[in-house]
C-alpha cells in the first residue's frame, strides 16, 4: 500500500523500485489509478488485484479463441469459454487477485503480448508484430518471474513456424 501511494501522491515516479529488495512497477501505477479514485487503502490495492484479474480471464478467453479460429474441428468460442472458465476457478489465479499480489499483472501482460503476436503471424501484420514487442517489453515491469519469458518465446516461435510452415 505504501509503495502505492507514493505513486499516488505524485512523490515518487519510478521504473523500478528499490525499496523492499525491489519490486517491478507496473501494479503500483495501476494501484495508483484506483487510489486516486478511491483513495489510498488496503481495498483500493485489492481491487487493483480483483480487476487485473477479471481483465486477464477475459484475455484468456480472447487469446484462446483467437489461437483456434481458423481450425474446423474446434468451435473456438466454446474453447474460448472453457479456458476462461479454467482461469477464472484457478486457484493462483483467484489467490493472486484476491489479496493484492503485483504478480497478477504477468497473466495479463503474457496475455495481451500472445494475442498480439499470434495477430500479427496469423495476418502479417507489422502493427500486431510491434504491439507484441511493446508488451513483450512491458512484461519486464509485472514480476520477477517475466524474466523467463523470452525464453519461452524463443523456444516457442521455432516450434510454431516449424507447425505451420505450409502457411508461411
Amino acid at each position: 500500500t505504501i509503495l502505492a501511494a507514493d505513486v499516488a501522491s505524485g512523490r515518487s515516479r519510478p521504473i523500478f523500485i528499490t525499496a523492499y529488495t525491489g519490486h517491478e512497477v507496473l501494479f503500483y501505477y495501476l494501484a495508483a489509478i484506483v487510489m486516486r479514485l478511491m483513495g489510498v487503502s488496503v481495498l483500493a490495492l485489492r481491487l487493483t488485484s480483483a480487476l487485473v484479474g477479471l481483465a486477464t480471464v477475459l484475455l484468456t478467453y480472447l487469446l484462446a479463441r483467437e489461437l483456434f479460429d481458423d481450425e474446423p474441428v474446434v468451435e473456438s468460442h466454446w474453447l474460448g469459454l472453457f479456458a476462461a472458465a479454467l482461469t477464472a476457478t484457478s486457484f493462483w489465479h483467484v489467490s493472486a487477485s484476491r489479496y493484492g499480489l503485483r504478480a497478477i499483472t504477468l497473466p495479463l501482460v503474457q496475455s495481451l503480448m500472445l494475442l498480439a503476436l499470434w495477430r500479427g503471424l496469423r495476418f502479417n501484420s507489422w502493427k500486431w508484430i510491434i504491439a507484441a514487442g511493446v508488451f513483450c517489453g512491458l512484461i519486464a515491469y509485472t514480476y520477477l518471474s517475466s524474466r523467463i519469458v523470452p525464453v519461452a518465446l524463443a523456444i516457442l516461435l521455432p516450434l510454431v513456424l516449424i507447425a505451420e510452415r505450409k502457411q508461411w
